[in-house]
């Protein structure tokens, strides 16, 4: 049986941070299908489908207009189809304990986010070796 692409959905309202884990990601991990998304109620309808493929990783900008953070989490939570997908929370400041608030509400890593190229995949390369539901993910 052939073995699907992994994806990863990244939210973000900014287009330039978009492209930015996007090029990351595809650097890391060549074979990655990436779905961006620009607002994150739209997101949230999009994740709500029952899709084929659930994502691996799924990186949210914690400062979106749309829908907050909290509320965003507390739904991709309660969907079992994403039980295995890493959820990735990152924002322009990231003090600890906002990361600790976060991580409770579901995101499995909260990080500042990254300003360089270099930056952004030393991030992913981070989650993708440390992330703690790997050996769950099936297309990982």
């Amino acid at each position: 049986m052939q073995q699907k692409e992994p994806i990863t959905i990244v939210i973000d309202n900014n287009v330039d941070n978009l492209g930015l884990i996007e090029q990351a990601v595809k650097y890391v991990r060549h074979k990655t299908k990436c779905i961006c998304l620009l607002h994150g109620d739209e997101a949230i309808t999009f994740l709500s489908l029952e899709l084929k493929h659930p994502p691996a990783y799924i990186f949210i900008d914690a400062n979106m207009v749309d829908l907050t953070i909290s509320k965003c989490l507390l739904i991709l939570r309660k969907n079992p189809t994403l039980n295995h997908s890493c959820v990735v929370v990152f924002s322009t400041v990231m003090p600890g304990a906002v990361a600790d608030v976060y991580r409770q509400q579901g995101a499995d890593f909260a990080f500042t986010k990254p300003f360089t190229t270099p930056q952004a995949k030393n991030l992913v390369e981070h989650i993708i070796s440390t992330n703690p539901k790997r050996r769950n993910l099936a297309f990982v």
